[in-house]
């Protein structure tokens, strides 16, 4: 069984907090508190994600080629970027036991869903075991998040957060 372990940092803004989304600079650092899933590809189409930082769990099945997974709500972030993962082109067939596990306070301001967005669409991508460089670019990654969180569901939002959490370092 190949185990799999992908993690992405926070972000803390030293200038221009809210000011991404109305395309002005900014300057922002990851930060050392870090979200990681691991965990490993299954045999079968079922993605099991195990949340035990806030007590909870999914598990769902994965969408035929072609067709996308449905929402159960208004924001279902893992549904989102295994959607928008597949769209970019990446071939995911089969499911996986996955953890969540995440040092980021939630609601903090730090970036802790983009974080999980990133580190998300990367496990897929480990998953999936797609060799396209294009793809596992940082920079490709973060704009991948950002089509999940942001686009799919119509909201407001720069790509500050997802940049920094994709690429790291100070941006």
């Amino acid at each position: 069984m190949r185990k799999l372990k992908v993690s992405a940092p926070g972000r803390i803004c030293l200038f221009g907090e809210h000011q991404d989304y109305l395309k002005l600079p900014v300057i922002t650092a990851a930060i050392n508190l870090r979200v990681t899933l691991s965990g490993h590809p299954r045999n079968d189409r079922v993605i099991h994600l195990n949340l035990p930082d806030i007590g909870s769990a999914e598990k769902f099945g994965l969408p035929e080629d072609g067709a996308e997974a449905t929402y159960a709500g208004e924001r279902d972030t893992f549904k989102s970027v295994l959607n928008v993962v597949r769209r970019a082109g990446i071939k995911i067939e089969n499911g996986c036991e996955c953890t969540v596990r995440g040092k980021i306070p939630i609601n903090s301001g730090t970036s802790s869903s983009s974080a999980l967005n990133v580190a998300w669409a990367k496990f897929l991508i480990e998953v999936s075991r797609d060799s396209n460089s294009t793809v596992q670019d940082p920079e490709k990654i973060a704009r991948l998040a950002y089509l999940a969180e942001v686009e799919e569901f119509g909201g407001p939002g720069g790509m500050m957060d997802q940049y920094a959490t994709a690429v790291g370092g100070v941006l």
